[in-house]
């Protein structure tokens, strides 16, 4: 779901670019490799040999499962680990924000949902689950580059077969694909 977001946005800068709208700064989209096969291999392999330096790098925005509503069942093993029951329909619309307590983009993200409307969760940055550890945003944190993740949260399909696409919830993604996209301009304005 990530992926399909940045490419929705980078489609979206160069119908601006066409139309002779650019902001001011530059905006390189990526998108890494080898997350579940290492330590986040591909991040870790950019943040070390970057195409742009780190200390140029303004923001890392990165969309890891926006796709699905936060579901986290009763006993539902050690995928859960220290995450709060909760059920599908009381995330209807939120997105978790992980990096905000590291990071100094949680206000730009704040003003850009202003226009969408998403409820904001912030309560995973420091939780035994690490959630924070396990996507592309660390290793940019780790650099100094502020970072930011946003994340629909686990479900009981989490790495299994059965999350499929049926299961997606394609207006909160479109939703927050927009965010992003506001947040990656206004940032590069």
């Amino acid at each position: 779901s990530g992926a399909v977001a940045l490419l929705a946005i980078a489609e979206a800068y160069a119908k601006a670019a066409a139309a002779g709208q650019r902001p001011k700064r530059s905006v390189l989209f990526a998108s890494f490799n080898s997350e579940e096969r290492g330590p986040l291999m591909g991040s870790w392999g950019y943040t070390e040999a970057p195409a742009v330096p780190l200390q140029q790098t303004i923001a890392m925005i990165n969309m890891d499962m926006i796709g699905r509503n936060e579901e986290v069942p009763e006993n539902g093993g050690p995928r859960f680990r220290g995450l709060p029951v909760q059920t599908s329909a009381q995330n209807a619309n939120t997105v978790t924000l992980l990096g905000w307590s590291r990071s100094t983009l949680t206000s730009a993200v704040e003003r850009a949902n202003a226009r969408f409307g998403l409820t904001l969760k912030k309560n995973y940055d420091n939780n035994t689950s690490q959630l924070l550890r396990r996507s592309d945003s660390w290793p940019f944190l780790q650099h100094g580059v502020p970072a930011i993740w946003f994340h629909t949260g686990l479900h009981p399909d989490y790495h299994l077969t059965t999350d499929t696409a049926d299961r997606i919830n394609y207006a909160k993604m479109e939703r927050i694909a927009k965010l992003v996209h506001q947040l990656s301009w206004d940032l590069a304005q």
